[in-house]
Order: structure tokens, then C-alpha cells, then sequence
């Protein structure tokens, strides 16, 4: 047992004899002595009979998860101030022991000796590409990496990516509408569909991240073509602009169907692509094609899938007409919209999926494993805003619209629920709905009234999303089977325990580069439901659709060898409502 004062956190209301302690629900029996020590005079002692209480009361607000303490005194404390301290002694129901500050490290932690902690904590910041992984994905299906440590920029003129292919140096970065060039000194490897990744330019809304390689020429430069048009034709930042060149991830391309990932037929500038299995895809979601050969025009570069007619066909629209020959090399893959942005400045780093389209993921993740030994204890300390801010530049106003402009890409869309705050001018602050959203880096709003000055004053002025469906922020120590972290989804927090132990009755048998589970004694519809994971052999799949008690469609497809007889295990997150934490919620 040991002796707890406490010193803050409390209120003192003489005049109703009313002590109210924040944060912290006291047992009545705990409670010992309070004296006000500003007058030097006892005002509860547990054992006196003249120094009790009439009241006592514990209790929690519900919506803030506030604990709090209210006791009111039988002493007479009108004569006192609200203003005088008070000390509150309680007897804790543990025993603890604080070292003193020359045996802690600067994180609390225990030193063992000059400079060593018991424990090692590592501060990462900046991008430190050695530790640092990330991965976007469009329904669990990968598309591109790159190696981090073969940056290509204006200042590592000694970076390679490929032995023996000599120095790679970035002299420019320009644009002509939506077409980019790069301007390099040496475009060995570099080929019509290879991926690149580009960061650092001077518009990182429109031109930084993932794009295919359209036209090459040889040691002198390459193209390819982005979304939107970039804000300005000169795009290199001779300091911050890095190109990496990227590689497919084994068996991420769409299964073959004949001779291609998919059959592509032009019908004007629309291109039809038939799939031989489930694409995945949905409205918005973007798209690489590469190999293809005989059209008029551009046909292998970065698109938007347009329409879904069917599970097994999506359109989208082109430059290219004519006719399509699709080699067997020929290949379409996934490309997520998604970024994610170093912040050396503070130590951060921003991601997002940028669009609000079904199935997008971006993963960050600072260690591939951690090895725990038995007896040693582990700890995972991070710094995350699972509700961010929009790092806004300036508002201005037109009548009641109101013009964003912010620093980054927004990814508001219309529909979209912000607060804002910090703005003098009161008109521009409150809870509203974005009403436009036609550049990356600027959306607008219509406020409650007519702001008193058509641009903005105060600092800083803060753009939050209210509240958000069908998306989920995560942070902790996990993959997609197993782990546990804490899960933002918009509406409430949760603390989550993922396993995937959980084995499904029945097996299954699978064929490679096929999306069809067949069942033997399973039982796909009572124990399975469109939306779940599944375990097979060691990764994890999307069950799509479930045909019957033997029969379902995951997607992927399935990359493993032929298997029969395969044990199937269920994903399951088990969520904790922070309504409902026993500790500190």
C-alpha cells in the first residue's frame, strides 16, 4: 500500500463546502486526510467524527469518458477561499517506487549505465529509407516497389539501380499539358512500362508518385502522363526532386486471358478490357496498362477505370484508337492514388488514400519484424493523429463561398464534413460541407453568413474532416493477420486484436492464378460473408462472393501452387468501443 497526494487537478468551492477531483474516481475508503494548507487547517480526516462528509459521489461522463470525485465537507469552510490550496491524501492500492531523475533516460525510462537505458528507444525521424516501408494496395492486390537506397536526383550523380549501367543524374523536369518529361543522362533499363516513382517536384499534388513510362529516348529523357495538368511547365526542384525506378510485383498483373491480362478492345478513345477472372476494380480506381502494341495514339500509360458493367469487364477512357494487339508480355495492374509524404521538418509523415474509392490501402511500417524474447517486456511508442488536419494556406471569399487553398493535396471531395477553426473573422469558422473540389489543392465551402474580410486572418487556421464512412485509420504493432492497434473509422475509436487461428470447417482446393475456393464438408455461407479475410497457405485473400456452402470467389486470385485438401483460417478482429475500456479511455 502506499501514500498518494494529490496536489492539481481538483476544484474548491467553499461556499457549498464542495471539493470536486478531475480525472480520477476515489474510492471512498481511500480516502484519508484533505487539508487546506493555504489556511493550515484539516478539513476531512477519515477518523475524526467531526471532520467527515455529507455527500460523496463518483462518477463518469459518458460522452468524454471523464472520471470525477465530488466530495462536500461537514467542516465550515465559508471563511475560505476557492483559491487556496488544498492537499488530498489517498491510500492507493499499490506500492510504487520512482527513481530519482539521474537513473532515467529522457524518456522515463530506467538507465542501467552512462548513456544506456534499459530499454532502447529509437526517435526516427525523417525518411530514413532503410527502416521505413510502405506499400499501397487496391483490394489487397499490390502493384509497384522501388528500391529506397537507389534514389536518382540532381545530387547523386553516383546512384544506380542496375550494376554496371553507370551514374543516373536528373537534369530536368518539365511539362506540356499532362505530359511529363524528365530530362536524365543515362535510360538504361528504363523502358516503355517500366514504373517509375517521383517525388520532390513542384507540384506534389498532380505529379508526385507512381506513373508508367510512355516514350523513351535513349540517354536523353523519358515521358509519361499524369491525371490532371500540373500547375506549372517547370517541375524541378534541383534540391528535392528524387526519381526511383520501379519493378512489378510477382503475379500482381490481372490472371491472363488469352494473350494478354485482359482482352482490350478500342471503341472510339474507350477501351473495353475483359478479365479472366474478378478484376477487382471499381469506378475511380486507377489503372496501369503496358505491352500492348498497334493502336493509334497512347494506349500504355496510367488511366481511371470509368464503368463496371459486370465483374468481369471495365472501361476506361483512352487517347488511343485503332486497333489493339496485345502481346503476351502485355500486362494491366492496379495503381492505388494514395501518397504518402516525408515531413523532416517535425519528424512526420502524411498519408492518405487520397480518393474515396472502395478497396484502397496504404500501409506504412517502420520494422518488417519484431523479435521478442520471453522474460523482456516490449514497447511501441508512437505519435499519431488518427483525425488529421489539412495544412491549409489561405481562405478567401466570394459573398458565403468560401476558397481553400491548401498546402498539399486535400483529398476532400464533395459531400465532405470539415470544422474550421481559428479564423478572427467568425463567418469562416463552424462545422460545413464542401460544395466543390476541383483542384487537388483547393476546395470551397459556403459559410453561415458573409465573412467580414474576403480573405482570412488568424493563425493557425485549422481544416479538420467532422466525420467520415466506410474508412479506417490504424496504428500499432500488426499485418493483415494478426496483431493488435488502435482503428479511427470515422465515428469512434476502437482497440482491435487481430488472429487469424481461427480454421473454417472443412478444406478447400485452389488452382494457381484462379479466384474459385472449392469446398469439401465447408461451410462458405454460415461461417463467411462477402468483405472477410481469409488465410490459404500463408496469405491473405478478400472473399468476394459466395456462391454456395462450397463454393467462393477470393481476390486476389490464388498465387500458391495447386493445393487441395487446404486448410482455410478466418480473419477476425475482435473491437473494443473506447465506450467500453476499463482503464483509461
Amino acid at each position: 500500500m502506499a501514500k498518494h497526494v494529490i496536489l492539481e487537478n481538483y476544484t474548491f468551492a467553499p461556499s457549498t463546502r464542495t471539493v470536486t477531483v478531475s480525472g480520477k474516481n476515489i474510492r471512498r475508503e481511500q480516502l484519508l486526510l484533505i487539508t487546506n494548507t493555504t489556511a493550515g487547517t484539516v478539513i476531512y480526516n477519515f477518523s475524526d467524527p467531526a471532520l467527515q462528509l455529507t455527500s460523496y459521489t463518483n462518477s463518469t461522463n459518458t460522452s468524454t469518458g471523464l472520471e470525477t470525485t465530488t466530495m462536500v465537507l461537514a467542516f465550515a469552510t465559508g471563511s475560505m477561499n476557492s483559491t487556496d490550496k488544498l492537499s488530498i491524501l489517498t491510500e492507493e492500492t499499490y506500492q510504487e517506487i520512482t527513481p530519482a531523475e539521474v537513473y532515467r533516460d529522457p524518456v522515463d525510462k530506467i538507465r542501467v549505465s552512462e548513456p544506456q537505458a534499459l530499454i532502447d528507444t529509437d526517435f526516427e525521424y525523417g525518411p530514413q529509407p532503410t527502416k521505413w516501408e510502405s506499400i499501397n494496395l487496391t483490394n489487397n492486390r499490390p502493384a509497384a516497389f522501388y528500391d529506397p537506397t537507389q534514389g536518382i536526383s540532381n545530387i547523386s550523380a553516383n546512384a544506380t539501380f542496375q550494376a554496371a549501367a553507370g551514374s543516373y543524374q536528373i537534369t530536368n523536369v518539365t511539362s506540356v499539358a499532362k505530359v511529363v518529361t524528365v530530362a536524365i543522362n543515362n535510360t538504361t533499363g528504363i523502358t516503355a512500362g517500366t514504373p517509375v516513382f517521383i517525388q520532390g517536384t513542384l507540384d506534389n499534388a498532380n505529379v508526385d508518385g507512381w506513373w508508367v513510362v510512355e516514350t523513351v529516348s535513349a540517354g536523353v529523357s523519358f515521358t509519361f502522363t499524369t491525371t490532371l495538368t500540373p500547375i506549372t511547365t517547370s517541375l524541378f526542384d534541383a534540391n528535392k526532386t528524387f526519381l526511383f525506378i520501379g519493378s512489378y510485383y510477382t503475379g500482381a498483373a490481372l490472371p491472363s486471358s488469352g494473350a494478354a491480362s485482359g482482352t482490350i478492345v478500342l471503341n472510339g478513345t474507350v477501351a473495353t478490357v475483359t478479365t479472366a477472372n474478378s478484376h477487382g476494380f471499381r469506378v475511380g480506381d486507377g489503372i496501369y496498362v503496358v505491352g500492348t502494341t498497334g493502336a493509334t495514339g497512347t494506349l500504355n500509360s496510367s488511366w481511371v477505370v470509368a464503368n463496371t458493367p459486370n465483374t468481369n469487364i471495365f472501361t476506361f477512357q483512352c487517347t488511343a484508337t485503332g486497333t489493339i494487339t496485345a502481346p503476351a508480355n502485355a500486362s494491366i495492374y492496379p495503381r492505388p492514388l494514395g501518397y504518402i509524404l516525408h515531413r523532416p521538418f517535425d519528424g512526420g509523415v502524411q498519408f492518405t488514400n487520397e480518393t474515396p474509392y472502395h478497396g484502397y490501402q496504404v500501409v506504412r511500417q517502420t520494422r518488417r519484424q519484431f523479435r521478442y524474447q520471453s522474460g523482456k517486456g516490449m514497447q511501441f511508442s508512437t505519435g499519431s493523429i488518427m483525425k488529421p488536419s489539412v495544412a491549409a494556406e489561405n481562405f478567401t471569399s466570394s459573398g458565403t463561398t468560401v476558397t481553400v487553398s491548401t498546402k498539399f493535396s486535400h483529398g476532400m471531395n464533395v459531400g465532405c464534413q470539415i470544422i474550421v477553426t481559428g479564423a478572427n473573422e467568425t463567418a469562416y469558422n463552424g462545422l460545413f460541407t464542401v460544395t466543390g473540389a476541383n483542384t487537388l489543392t483547393a476546395f470551397t465551402y459556403t459559410a453561415n453568413s458573409v465573412p467580414s474580410a474576403a480573405t482570412a486572418t488568424g493563425f493557425p487556421i485549422t481544416v479538420s474532416p467532422y466525420a467520415w464512412y466506410g474508412a479506417a485509420n490504424r496504428v500499432g504493432m500488426f499485418d493483415n493477420q494478426n496483431g493488435f492497434f488502435f482503428e479511427y473509422d470515422g465515428q469512434q475509436i476502437y482497440c482491435v486484436k487481430r488472429s487469424s487461428t481461427q480454421q473454417i470447417t472443412g478444406v478447400g482446393s485452389l488452382v494457381t492464378a484462379n479466384g474459385a475456393v472449392s469446398g469439401t464438408n465447408t461451410k462458405f455461407s454460415s461461417q463467411l460473408k462477402p468483405g472477410d479475410f481469409v488465410v490459404i497457405r500463408g496469405m491473405s485473400y478478400l472473399v468476394q462472393t459466395i456462391a454456395s456452402d462450397t463454393l467462393m470467389y477470393i481476390y486476389p486470385e490464388y498465387r500458391g501452387q495447386n493445393s487441395i485438401n487446404t486448410i482455410i483460417s478466418k480473419t477476425v478482429d475482435m473491437r473494443v468501443p473506447q465506450s467500453q475500456w476499463n482503464i483509461d479511455r
